[in-house]
């Protein structure tokens, strides 16, 4: 694997190198995630454990670079989500993140619009923390840390492959700042790269369930030329 994000970076430097005049786009994401928890949330409830939510606020930020002469694009990014759910006095925690570098093809010439389908590796962090009983609020941090233990942490970290498409359209005026926005859309999936693998703190886990901790994703793009 470390082999395979090696050569992947030497694209990078190789679309670099060829790409005279390129265009720097520094920008913010905002949007939805759906991770496919299913088999973790199927273990949880057997455990008396709330099940994960499946849908999460997302935001996250990163640059792309366009070569134009070569229509290529490399992209960086950093996405994270996370979100609560509750049910009496049950809750589960969630926490997904995902950093990555993906490769990118023009597949227009008009540089007021982008259309880039891309495909790339990232790296993800996942942790829940499912309480099975939660204490009453403004319960003493003493008694509640000197009890019996009613919350479990796991968390599984992996490589996944990433592929979607970006819509963008630059420019909201002909002067000024207006003429270096960029607004758009990215959607696409994250698939993973073998088998997870679970984790309480520093412990490591034996088996556990095969989850997409990334999964579906849509995003609105809010950018700014360089």
């Amino acid at each position: 694997m470390k082999k395979t994000f090696f050569a992947f970076l030497c694209c990078i430097a190789v679309a670099g190198a060829f790409g005279q005049s390129k265009k720097l786009v520094t920008h913010s994401l905002l949007g939805l995630s759906f991770p496919d928890n299913k088999n973790l949330d199927k273990e949880l409830k057997q455990g008396g454990r709330l099940e994960t939510a499946s849908a999460y606020f997302s935001r996250g930020a990163g640059f792309y670079v366009i070569f134009p002469k070569v229509r290529l694009a490399t992209m960086n990014y950093f996405n994270t989500y996370s979100g609560t759910r509750e049910s009496g006095d049950r809750s589960s925690a969630v926490r997904g993140t995902q950093v990555g570098s993906s490769i990118g093809i023009l597949l227009r010439r008009d540089a007021a619009f982008q259309v880039i389908p891309y495909a790339g590796l990232a790296y993800t962090f996942f942790g829940v923390r499912a309480a099975g009983s939660s204490p009453a609020d403004g319960s003493s941090f003493t008694s509640y840390a000197s009890g019996t233990p009613n919350q479990i942490h796991l968390s599984s970290n992996q490589w996944m492959g990433n592929a979607g498409f970006q819509f963008a359209k630059e420019g909201l005026g002909k002067s000024g700042l207006t003429k270096n926005i960029v607004i758009g859309l990215r959607a696409g999936y994250f698939l993973p790269l073998g088998q997870s693998k679970w984790k309480t703190n520093d412990t490591n886990l034996s088996g556990g369930p095969d989850v997409n901790t990334g999964g579906f994703y849509t995003s609105l793009l809010l950018g700014l030329i360089q």
